[in-house]
């Protein structure tokens, strides 16, 4: 990658090196957890881990779903080009965020829902 000054930017080798290790530690977790639940047979089981799964890798997977680099990198430029009243957006995201923990989850947990999508209007 050249600069506007004409200076060229490439990978060190300590570059590579964390970015391959980052690679291998995100294979390498998801390999373990494969082999360790490799005989789960249903499909709840699969994506349910059949209601075992502690609440922090729950959290940190839908954080991680809902933050994505657009959002990362458009935040701060929608921010500095409409100025504060971004924050309103963000405000109702929050808000939107908590309605639906505590009022739609409970219920789909109740009722077993694997999926949003499997709930039917009768």
């Amino acid at each position: 990658m050249v600069t506007l000054d004409g200076a060229t930017k490439t990978f060190s080798t300590a570059d590579f090196a964390v970015f391959a290790s980052m690679l291998f530690v995100s294979s390498g977790i998801g390999v373990f957890y494969a082999w360790k639940d490799r005989k789960n047979k249903s499909n709840t089981e699969f994506l349910t881990s059949n209601r075992n799964l502690h609440w922090f890798p729950v959290a940190m997977s839908l954080m991680a779903s809902f933050q994505s680099s657009v959002t990362i990198l458009g935040y701060p430029a929608e921010m500095y080009l409409r100025g504060t009243q971004f924050w309103f957006v963000i405000f109702s995201a929050t808000l939107a965020a908590v309605t639906a923990a505590e009022l739609f989850l409970p219920v789909y947990y109740s009722l077993s829902f694997t999926s949003v999508n499997k709930c039917t209007i009768v």
